[in-house]
């Protein structure tokens, strides 16, 4: 519903002289001379390709497809009403863009570190079974005799084996992720790596900054292309256009991590910590009321209890700190959107256009900068499981 209404916001500040019929007309070559464009630079043998060009380039038909339906819905939605009992009304459309952007939020994810995301996890599901049966096996040895006692120990020491060659795997795998994330301008260490990870607003954090960075390339490709069009006002101006989209996909994926902010993880962890205190406070009176080894238990829990109270103060801190970033961030790019529309209306000039997108390219970083997530460092090991383990909870969709 928010994602909706902010759609709805940004289409009422897109002014009636926005033409998007124009646009429609040649958009399509267009797009095929932005790629031509980007597809001569990673040819180019002195200049190495960087991984957000390459995903720009790989993505570039699907995106295409993408925006000439946007322009369309957008023309329609021109003259449709309000409200309709038969037709499709303007907010018919709102929700179709909005689908949309959905679809393009997706896209320019990287696949790569989604696919590697799912082998941690299966990784994380390998060792922890195996330690499990290792651990069995050790308690079974201790009941058994002679040889079956041997042969026990030697099938627990087995799976501790398997644990260090997943282990290893793991590593591999998340070094991989490192590497991969620090070409899209999020340099990470390999703790920082893991604790991100560990985060439950992870996906967002690292669909935000993948597509970030392939949105920035995009800007820098179609400002380019602009320039390679000459004196031609209508074709810079559909290039300026897909520049427009681009920055409402943005406050898209903003928008979308806001709502899971807001709505879901600090919701959940809200009630968790109320949870919570209500456990310590039973346990205080219990131990207050209690004595000898009972006494002793219950202190024993309270400890326990206060320390998961230590890890969720810690979650809502930093949950609330990346909403504060995350919404400066969407603030910075609503007011460059705002430009832009204003600017497209008013330019007169193609290579304003293009000088326009390139200072633009600078609104990656300076927004990534404004949305970094809160990186901290675990104290041991009890604080990385209490964390993992409330990632879990926070991740529970019942």
């Amino acid at each position: 519903m928010f994602k909706l209404l902010l759609v709805a916001l940004i289409s009422l500040i897109v002014p009636f002289k926005f033409v998007y019929a124009d646009v429609l007309t040649s958009i399509k070559d267009s797009w095929d001379s932005a790629k031509n464009v980007l597809i001569e630079l990673s040819e180019e043998e002195e200049i190495k390709t960087d991984l957000p060009q390459e995903r720009a380039l790989a993505i570039w038909d699907d995106l295409k497809d993408n925006f000439e339906e946007i322009a369309e819905l957008k023309l329609n939605k021109e003259s449709a009403p309000n409200e309709s009992f038969f037709g499709k009304t303007k907010r018919d459309y709102d929700e179709k863009i909005e689908t949309i952007f959905q679809i393009l939020s997706k896209i320019t994810n990287d696949p790569q570190i989604v696919k590697d995301r799912s082998s941690l996890e299966k990784l994380k599901l390998k060792i922890a079974k195996s330690k499990q049966k290792s651990s069995d096996l050790k308690t079974k040895a201790l009941l058994s005799t002679g040889k079956d006692k041997e042969k026990l120990i030697d099938k627990s020491n087995s799976h501790l084996s398997d644990i260090d060659e997943y282990q290893n795997s793991y590593n591999e795998v998340l070094s991989n992720v490192q590497r991969r994330l620090q070409s899209y301008n999020l340099p990470l260490d390999f703790d920082q790596v893991k604790v991100l990870l560990s985060r439950v607003d992870s996906d967002d954090i690292i669909g935000m900054t993948t597509s970030f960075s392939v949105i920035a390339e995009l800007t820098k490709q179609f400002s380019e292309a602009t320039l390679e069009s000459g004196e031609d006002l209508q074709i810079a101006k559909n290039y300026y256009f897909m520049h427009v989209i681009l920055l409402e996909l943005q406050m898209h994926i903003q928008a979308n991590y806001i709502d899971k902010l807001e709505n879901e993880y600090l919701v959940k962890l809200g009630n968790l910590k109320r949870e919570n205190g209500t456990l310590i406070a039973e346990t205080k009176s219990m131990v207050n009321s209690s004595e000898g080894s009972h006494k002793k238990v219950y202190e024993q829990n309270l400890n326990s209890q206060q320390y998961t109270r230590k890890v969720l103060d810690l979650y809502d801190d930093i949950l609330k700190i990346d909403l504060k970033k995350i919404k400066n961030g969407r603030n910075k790019v609503y007011d460059n959107f705002l430009i832009a529309l204003n600017t497209y209306e008013t330019v007169n000039i193609s290579s304003d256009l293009a000088v326009l997108m390139e200072d633009n390219k600078n609104l990656f970083n300076e927004v990534m900068k404004l949305q970094t997530p809160e990186m901290i460092t675990f104290e041991n090991l009890q604080m990385q499981d209490a964390f993992q383990a409330l990632t879990l909870q926070l991740s529970d969709n019942e």
